[in-house]
């Protein structure tokens, strides 16, 4: 009677494949959530740059331009 080799049954090459797949699942899973936050912290950045752009091009309210003190500067 031949030895039978563990490899040789089905069940025993198809434990490694399973358990590659489910840390394929779980890789994927992990990706998709990294992709989330990124998609969200990159929401929040052009927020921010927006806000910042058009704090810089506007002049602000709160601190109004003299015009009068521009116009004496020149000559």
């Amino acid at each position: 009677m031949p030895a039978h080799d563990e490899s040789e049954r089905p069940e025993a090459q198809g434990a490694p494949l399973a358990e590659a797949y489910r840390h394929l699942v779980r890789g994927e899973q992990a990706a998709t959530a990294m992709e989330a936050e990124l998609d969200k912290f990159e929401a929040r950045l052009a927020a921010l740059l927006d806000a910042v752009e058009t704090n810089t091009s506007a002049p602000s309210a709160a601190e109004p331009r003299d015009d009068s003190l521009a116009a004496k500067e020149k000559p």
